[in-house]
């Protein structure tokens, strides 16, 4: 039986699609909101259609019909003038805003349509010569390794194709580049790596990876970089690198022993991580992503593994050092340092409020008990007041609907999303021109003329959504 696979960038409505298939008697084997989770789901089933916008949080429907297997179809819901200029094969469109009856009736179609085809391909699986199921079954061989790399399916009818694929990308066509490194020149290699990362941001006056250089070649030679030390790193764990064991033994051919000791830990790994994340522009505070070479899979591993329990120790520590009065104020400086060494594990935006924090402490503006609320409850509190503010006057600003802005304000959305089922047109038909038009004059200081007040007006709040908020004073 065929699969559905429901994916948007906005879990809500990857989930809204979900229920109405149901109600419709479709079994959704998954939703998700990125095309990587698609492609997972679509390894688990033979064939069957994919659901999904425009765009997905790391990829365009494009790319994703790409990657899927050829026995996989794709239902694109979106603006009319997003897929009727295009005639991809495999792809079906279905406008905005969607009826239920059109949505239902086009997945029957589509499934109809793929179980004659199944019919179809399984007569001609009976008709195959055995020279080519030899041959096949060679192949399949070849690449059923216990450490391999390549990924193949399981499946009768795209299991010939795929292994074709397979060779040709993993090794250029040449059987020796089917095999990988050993383990112990990937620990060398991944050491190579991580020294020449520690020495751009040393020479780029960034201590303990806190933030990215503020140059864009060191950004795009981190990036770089980083991508290597991934793919020997993720070489590495295939051969059962492990982040609890630091040295390893090797007996070399010579007969002589080899000890390695792996020079980055978990900790620092991840927050290399977030530093990474920080190049597509959503966590250091621009408001455009840089076209570095970022490669999506790292960009979904969760840095929220990060121990906070060491930073919010170092906190405590130094709130308990406030409130000694034998304390120096040289050993209390030291232990606000130590504190603040901690704070590489943060997003940009975090450590900006994790500052805030220290300062306002400092000034008597915020008091704390030690153990009363942990250091990142307490960043998150000051960010969830920043937001509130900020949405709250600029809605007061504008005289537009607040509930509107702050639900699209907490999506996280693109520009390709933005106006997804119309959300950012209902948030613009609510603004007071009146009010708009006098917070722009007396921001710009000069009169405006109703059609440029409209112009400021869209190009303001889509800056504001986009950005996730900012101040507007």
């Amino acid at each position: 039986m065929a699969g559905l696979i429901v994916v948007f960038p906005n879990k809500d409505n990857a989930t809204n699609i979900r229920n109405l298939l149901a109600r419709g008697g479709m079994d959704v084997i998954g939703v998700c909101t990125t095309g990587a989770q698609a492609m997972h789901y679509a390894d688990t089933v033979d064939d069957g259609i994919v659901v999904c916008g425009y765009r997905m949080k790391d990829m365009m429907y494009t790319q994703l019909r790409e990657y899927l297997p050829e026995s996989f179809e794709m239902l694109l819901v979106a603006s009319q003038d997003k897929w009727s200029s295009g005639d991809v094969e495999g792809i079906v469109g279905l406008s905005t805003p969607i009826k239920v009856y059109d949505l239902l009736n086009t997945v029957n179609m589509m499934l109809q349509s793929m179980d004659r085809r199944r019919k179809k391909r399984r007569k001609e699986l009976k008709n195959r010569d055995p020279k080519q199921q030899e041959t096949i079954r060679k192949a399949k061989e070849l690449t059923d390794k216990p450490f391999g790399v390549i990924r193949y399916y399981r499946r009768p009818h795209t299991m010939e194709e795929n292994i074709k694929k397979a060779i040709q990308l993993y090794s250029g066509d040449k059987p020796y580049g089917l095999f990988a490194e050993k383990l112990n020149i990937n620990l060398k290699n991944m050491n190579s790596m991580f020294d020449q990362i520690s020495n751009l941001f040393e020479s780029a006056g960034v201590q303990n990876f806190e933030k990215l250089p503020k140059q864009k070649e060191d950004k795009s030679k981190f990036a770089q970089l980083f991508n290597l030390f991934n793919k020997y790193l993720e070489a590495a764990k295939i051969q059962r690198m492990t982040w609890d064991k630091e040295k390893y033994e090797f007996d070399l051919e010579n007969g002589e022993r080899e000890v390695i000791t792996r020079e980055i830990d978990e900790k620092t790994y991840l927050i290399l991580v977030q530093r990474y994340k920080e190049l597509q522009g959503g966590g250091s505070g621009e408001s455009d992503s840089i076209p570095f070479d970022v490669e999506t899979y790292i960009t979904e591993i969760d840095t929220g593994l990060i121990d906070s329990d060491y930073m919010n120790s170092k906190f405590n520590k130094y709130l308990k050092a406030l409130a000694q009065p034998d304390v120096s104020k040289e050993e209390v400086a030291k232990i606000k340092d130590e504190l603040h060494k901690t704070f590489a594990t943060l997003s940009v935006e975090e450590q900006k409020y994790a500052n805030l924090i220290l300062h306002d402490i400092d000034s008597g503006d915020f008091k704390l008990n030690v153990n009363e609320k942990s250091f990142r409850d307490c960043i998150t509190e000051y960010i969830s007041n920043a937001k509130n503010d900020q949405i709250h006057k600029l809605s007061m600003a504008l005289g537009l609907n607040e509930t509107l802005l702050r639900e699209a304000v907490s999506l996280k959305l693109n520009e390709s999303n933005l106006n997804e089922f119309g959300r950012f047109d209902k948030i613009v038909e609510t603004v007071d021109k009146t009010k708009a038009k006098l917070f722009f004059e007396n921001k710009e200081g000069i009169k405006l003329p109703p059609p440029k007040v409209n112009i400021r007006i869209n190009k303001y709040l889509k800056e504001f959504i986009l950005q996730g908020g900012f101040d507007i004073e």
